[in-house]
């Protein structure tokens, strides 16, 4: 882009271009990071709160309750057997799952590997929308900063599908670039392409037509980037809650089969 930028005299245009985007893409990252980094928090800290729960407290009421020899209720018996079973057969689960981590490290350097997760990563519930988000606002700009620069059409796409930075999107990328080069036109290999949604392709068809594609992607990764930052807000909103209520469904049903048979027991004894 600094080569193009020298040849059309717009250098000075072009590097202040590349800055803001260089600092648009930083700061649409730190709004995925930020955003999934309290619920990571939370998921491992409930994580953590079942492991001393299953390990720790709830085989120390199990010799409490075996001391006194009494009836234990349904509710009790349940998550003394869960326990125990998780208890007796550690040294398995930790072989299993060292055994997946390393299976599962190993495929994910693989290209194979790579295209699942990001397959993946467009599919699930809670990442979903921000990853695709992401992505199409950082193919947009890019595509649009180039096109404004100068670069061919052609040689844009090639530049835009190596950061895409996921590789369903970098796949349908390069298969549009394919078609182009045959003839195709942008907005008609888009439609082709499950990748992009109808306001990506009716855009792009209503700037190939009026020539201004390079003002249009601009705009179209701007409408993105508040795509994104409102779901970013409402994961934030809406997971703090549903985790919280979570743990503290989970700690009441532990107080509820653990101190229960207790109370029962203090008061025959009285």
């Amino acid at each position: 882009m600094i080569a193009v930028g020298e040849e059309s005299g717009l250098l000075d245009e072009v590097t202040s271009e590349v800055a803001t985007y260089l600092e648009g893409q930083i700061d649409l990252k730190k709004k995925v990071v930020n955003a999934s980094r309290y619920p990571m928090f939370m998921a491992g800290f409930f994580l953590l709160v079942v492991a001393v729960m299953v390990f720790y407290l709830i085989p120390q009421f199990k010799e409490i309750f075996a001391s006194y020899g009494a009836e234990l209720p349904a509710i009790t018996r349940f998550v003394l057997n869960v326990s125990d079973f998780f208890v007796r057969n550690l040294a398995y689960e930790i072989t299993l799952l060292l055994g997946l981590g390393v299976f599962g490290l190993g495929y994910l350097r693989t290209e194979k590997g790579k295209e699942r997760l990001d397959r993946i990563k467009l599919k699930l519930p809670i990442v979903a929308k921000l990853t695709y988000y992401l992505v199409l606002a950082r193919i947009c700009r890019t595509l649009g900063l180039l096109l404004h620069s100068g670069v061919t059409l052609v040689v844009a796409l090639d530049h835009t599908a190596t950061i895409a930075e996921n590789r369903v999107a970098e796949n349908a990328i390069r298969e549009i670039r394919e078609k182009i080069v045959q003839g195709s036109t942008l907005a008609q290999e888009m439609k082709q392409q499950s990748f992009f949604p109808p306001l990506v392709t009716g855009m792009t068809h209503t700037g190939e037509r009026s020539g201004t594609l390079s003002q249009v992607l601009p705009k179209l990764a701007d409408f993105y980037d508040r795509e994104l930052d409102y779901q970013v807000k409402a994961l934030t909103s809406t997971l703090e809650p549903i985790l919280i209520v979570g743990l503290g469904i989970l700690v009441a049903f532990f107080v509820m089969s653990m101190y229960y048979p207790i109370f029962n027991l203090s008061t025959v004894m009285v």
